[in-house]
């Protein structure tokens, strides 16, 4: 990996280096912490289809953001990867690859100070990784652990939360009969747009969305030169997803009456396909923010730490699952969260622009465009 290169990164000389000092006829194996990134990232597939040509997976841990905090101050999100050697002839291969995703390691992580802890997920691990068992386990401090076949894994993304992923969603398709992946359902329509400076606009952050409901209080408008540089452009009634930090519930939908609205580019705007199977953007909106959906989303999600990780647009279209539900109650869920939005956004544009009047009968400085939210 480091040949015919100027430069290469550290961590992937480090593993590099120890591949090629085992030997697999003596059943030569690594286990390693890396960097999560190398794992998942798009910009490391290169790395990852050189190890899979070397190497079969045999474990794969993931690590609390802020593990290594207490030892160096490194704030990077990391796995314990583990490694078998590829033999000349392919008779080592290992049948299954144990998974897990720690939540609590024995010390208190994200702290600079070591101090031990009671809670330890990696003990049970190290018991569940001794023999193969079906289907996800989970720990009582939430951590999950499993087996998957070697069969499956590919260089496309080897970390455990998304190799969890494709085990859960075999129990998905048990609970629900009919499924669809997201590239099946919608497409994004971003369009990109630099704002003037001195030119008026609606403008919707991230933060003005309910984290829990994707609710919208109110749109603000603003100058150019208040709001920043690069933003979508979206309409009333687009449907949005905000990719950054899934465990929030950010799916929102713009109401009617706003004709046009910049908005952060960590939102994906969707529109549904022709032939999709949802009869519309509400019932989609509220199929997003249930918790089988929200816990792909969760496991896709990458980065340093939880609150900036990220659902990349590959996988948020060709990684997720939704369940469709029937004619039925799919109109029942337009109806009622159609009703739903429209009531909202109007009892909020109603309370804002009264507490604005009352305060300015208060003499209070105040204008309606400073209030993100109720």
């Amino acid at each position: 990996m480091g040949e015919n290169r100027e430069s290469q990164e550290l961590d992937i000389l480090f593993i590099e280096r120890c591949i090629r000092a085992i030997d697999s006829s003596k059943g030569g194996e690594v286990y390693i912490v890396l960097p999560e990134g190398l794992l998942n990232l798009p910009s490391y597939l290169g790395f990852r289809e050189w190890l899979l040509a070397k190497c079969f997976l045999t474990m794969v841990v993931s690590l609390p953001e802020g593990a290594f905090i207490p030892f160096g101050k490194s704030v990077s999100k990391t796995t314990i990867i583990g490694v078998r050697k590829k033999g000349k002839v392919i008779l080592n291969k290992p049948e299954y690859v144990f998974l897990a995703n720690a939540k609590e390691i024995g010390f208190e992580v994200g702290k600079s100070v070591y101090k031990p802890i009671e809670k330890n997920d990696l003990p049970i691990f190290l018991d569940g990784a001794r023999e193969f068992f079906p289907n996800i386990r989970v720990t009582e401090n939430g951590g999950e652990y499993s087996w998957i076949e070697q069969d499956f894994i590919t260089p496309y993304r080897i970390d455990s939360n998304y190799l969890l992923n494709r085990i859960d969603l075999e129990n998905l398709k048990k609970k629900f009969p009919k499924l669809e992946r997201m590239d099946k359902v919608c497409r994004f329509i971003h369009t990109s747009f630099t704002p003037n400076r001195n030119q008026v606009y609606n403008y919707l952050e991230i933060p003005d969305v309910s984290p829990t409901t994707g609710v919208i209080s109110n749109i603000r408008v603003l100058k150019g030169h208040e709001i920043g540089y690069s933003f979508y452009k979206a309409k009333g009634g687009d449907l949005a997803y905000c990719r950054i930090n899934p465990r929030k519930s950010r799916v929102f939908i713009i109401p009617e009456e706003i004709n046009e609205v910049l908005i952060s580019k960590e939102a994906y705007i969707l529109e549904l396909l022709d032939n999709s199977k949802i009869r519309n953007k509400f019932v989609l909106s509220a199929i997003l923010q249930s918790d089988y959906v929200k816990s792909q989303l969760v496991r896709l999600a990458t980065g340093s730490s939880s609150s900036r990780a990220r659902v990349q647009e590959a996988d948020f279209l060709n990684a997720v699952f939704i369940p469709i539900p029937d004619e039925k109650v799919q109109m029942t869920i337009e109806r009622k969260m159609r009703k739903m939005y429209k009531q909202y956004w109007d009892i909020s544009q109603s309370f804002l622009k009264e507490f604005v009047n009352i305060q300015k009968e208060l003499l209070s400085n105040i204008n309606i465009n400073e209030l993100r939210t109720i």
